[in-house]
């Protein structure tokens, strides 16, 4: 519970005694591991000495019973990004001046907060993936490759693409000139990797980009500020257009909670999705258009 997270990751760390990082972490007022985490990590070790038990590797499990109450208050809550938040990622002059190295980079930024994907689903996604469905561009999230995996089954769904993305970024343009280049991926510089999947440079980027335009990892309420903010930024704004709730599930990949319509209830077809949650997204896109032309020009 003194330890801080990444532990083996940051250079800070390195070579550096268990004692010695807790002294360098209450020093220097670093984040430490939270009370879930904790609980994570214990409750595998109690799986791990349980399988020992029952398989007669040990007499008895020396972890059982130890654990940590986790309340509601120590859960870590990520949240939306707020107006003026989304205000610094499209339009600080550290973002319009931020130097992209590689083309996913503005692209996951325009694409997250108007389609509420999750950053695998995006990373992962072939240019097949982006096709026409009812007279309607969409993003097909689905786990038809060998590479390709989704959380979970109500993953699977179709999400009508913002005219925004089509319009105004050239997004199919984009595809098309990458299919001309033999390229089957929309992200073909994402490579798999054996742990964090084709979105391991993403997590590792982001961060960075967070940190530059002036957003830290945590609010002042202790909320999380992270790529998943992106998705409760989407859902959070469809919510407050009064779009139905079920609608909202559907887009980003939830199980629908109530049996009547999880069970029964026929999902929205994308043309009902287009008109009554996409169209109703209101971001600034005046902002957004200007990150566009300082930030796409050698992307599209």
């Amino acid at each position: 519970m003194k330890l801080p997270p990444n532990l083996n990751k940051k250079p800070e760390y390195r070579d550096k005694t268990i004692p010695e990082v807790i002294r360098y972490v209450e020093k220097h007022k670093r984040e430490k591991l939270s009370l879930v985490t904790v609980k994570k990590y214990l409750m595998r070790v109690n799986a791990l000495f349980d399988f020992a038990e029952i398989h007669g590797y040990i007499d008895s499990n020396p972890a059982r019973g130890i654990s940590v109450n986790v309340k509601k208050a120590d859960k870590i809550v990520v949240a939306p990004f707020t107006e003026a938040e989304f205000g610094k990622l499209y339009n600080s002059d550290a973002a319009l001046k931020y130097k992209f190295r590689y083309p996913w980079q503005p692209w996951f930024l325009a694409i997250a907060p108007l389609t509420g994907c999750r950053l695998e689903e995006m990373a992962q996604l072939y240019l097949s993936d982006i096709r026409q469905e009812e007279g309607l561009w969409v993003l097909d999230i689905n786990d038809d490759a060998p590479d390709k995996t989704l959380k979970t089954e109500a993953a699977n769904r179709l999400i009508p693409l913002h005219p925004f993305l089509i319009d105004d970024l050239g997004l199919i343009e984009f595809v098309e000139k990458l299919k001309k280049r033999g390229e089957q991926r929309l992200f073909p510089d994402l490579k798999l990797q054996s742990k964090g999947g084709f979105g391991r440079a993403v997590t590792r980027w982001f961060p960075k980009f967070r940190e530059k335009v002036g957003i830290s990892r945590f609010d002042n309420k202790g909320q999380k500020k992270v790529f998943h903010s992106f998705r409760h930024t989407f859902s959070t704004t469809l919510k407050h257009r009064y779009v139905d709730s079920t609608m909202i599930d559907e887009l980003i990949g939830h199980a629908v909670e109530k049996l009547s319509m999880g069970t029964y209830g026929a999902k929205y077809s994308v043309r009902q999705a287009y008109d009554d949650a996409i169209l109703k997204l209101s971001y600034n896109f005046s902002v957004l258009s200007r990150f566009a032309e300082n930030c796409f020009t050698n992307f599209k």
